[in-house]
């Protein structure tokens, strides 16, 4: 097994970065493009990434910047969408947390959060750590609301709960009788325009600011060298008060972050802009789905029906002093969800 600390995510070894552009054909998130912005912008404070790679398999991962790491998380941040173990088979993914747990026995515990649960390398990482001795427990770690498109926005449109139409088509009208309003996207601004209408609009929403302040810069960045951003801001009488970009990847549309001005509040300018980026992107780019980012947010069920989850690996070393304490918790842990009849689903499920 190498191991690769400070990784330069855009300049991997040839094999390892082979990984990465297969495993990126399916997801934003598994791209070296995206790692490159989490390790320069989405750090915790103490901490580096850190690659472990095995013949056909790797997974990304963070570890404490200072000393021997003891425990060992999957690279993921509140970010963070979904995660993956890179890996070209099951049987390589087994390998490589069979390897890692053998050769670094001094590990406490490794939690890798964000995965997919129906994922043949998900199973196969549990039985890898299982068979070098962890004690393994999957857990949940958050839904993704979705939308599968099969007759583009029209259909899209129709198949939306009535109180979310009436609401647009009310808000609408009456914000076009209170101001002068203009929709506009990638195809009339520039990415550093609309990082400074989207500043502005960020500073007078509801939101907290952002724990690393040059992510979201970078992200924006980097989707758009990867014709991956699109985006949108809605106008009042020439001022920003709403705005939210989306990323699209692997034919599928990410509404990955929105913010309005409170001050307009009462014409609910992010259901406004969610519906016009809705039609944008669905007839430019004609995807098959639409997610709405990470969270089981309430009002997300009106513009998505179906639900997939994210779940994560947390494994302990019960040859450690502190790993047996966290693994004696994890056993404990196994049998109440086995009583309980709980376990990893295996396919999305239906808002219905």
């Amino acid at each position: 097994m190498r191991t690769i600390d400070r990784p330069d995510f855009v300049n991997l070894p040839s094999d390892v970065a082979a990984l990465f552009r297969e495993a990126g054909r399916s997801s934003f998130f598994n791209l070296p493009e995206w790692y490159d912005v989490m390790a320069k912008t989405g750090l915790e404070a103490g901490t580096q990434p850190r690659l472990y790679v095995s013949s056909e398999a790797a997974v990304v991962a963070s570890v404490a910047d200072e000393g021997r790491p003891r425990d060992v998380h999957g690279f993921c941040n509140m970010y963070t969408i979904e995660h993956a173990i890179l890996a070209s088979s099951s049987d390589q993914a087994h390998s490589l947390m069979a390897e890692f747990a053998r050769e670094y026995p001094s590990t406490d515990v490794m939690l890798i959060a964000g995965l997919d649960p129906a994922d043949p390398n998900f199973a196969a990482a549990c039985a890898g750590l299982k068979d070098a001795g962890f004690v393994v427990k999957p857990y949940f770690c958050w839904g993704i609301w979705f939308e599968a498109i099969a007759r583009g926005f029209e259909g899209y449109f129709e198949a939306r709960p009535s109180v979310l139409k009436n609401t647009w088509r009310r808000k609408l009208s009456a914000m076009e009788k209170s101001a002068r309003i203009e929709f506009r996207t990638e195809d009339e601004i520039d990415v550093e325009a609309f990082m400074t209408a989207y500043d502005a609009v960020y500073q007078e929403s509801w939101k907290e600011p952002e724990p690393f302040a040059g992510f979201m810069p970078a992200l924006m960045r980097a989707a758009a060298g990867l014709g991956a951003l699109r985006y949108g801001v809605l106008e009042a009488d020439g001022n920003p008060v709403a705005a939210q970009f989306w990323i699209v990847w692997a034919g599928a549309a990410i509404i990955y972050k929105l913010a309005y001005n409170e001050k307009w509040s009462k014409f609910s300018p992010g259901t406004l802009l969610t519906m016009y980026m809705a039609r944008h992107v669905l007839e430019r780019d004609a995807v098959h789905e639409i997610t709405f980012g990470r969270g089981d947010d309430a009002y997300k069920k009106l513009w998505m029906s179906t639900r997939r989850e994210r779940w994560g690996i947390e494994a302990a070393n019960p040859k450690t002093v502190r790993g047996l304490s966290r693994a004696v918790r994890l056993k404990a842990a196994l049998a109440r969800d086995v009583l309980a009849g709980r376990r990893a689903p295996a396919k999305d499920v239906s808002a219905d």
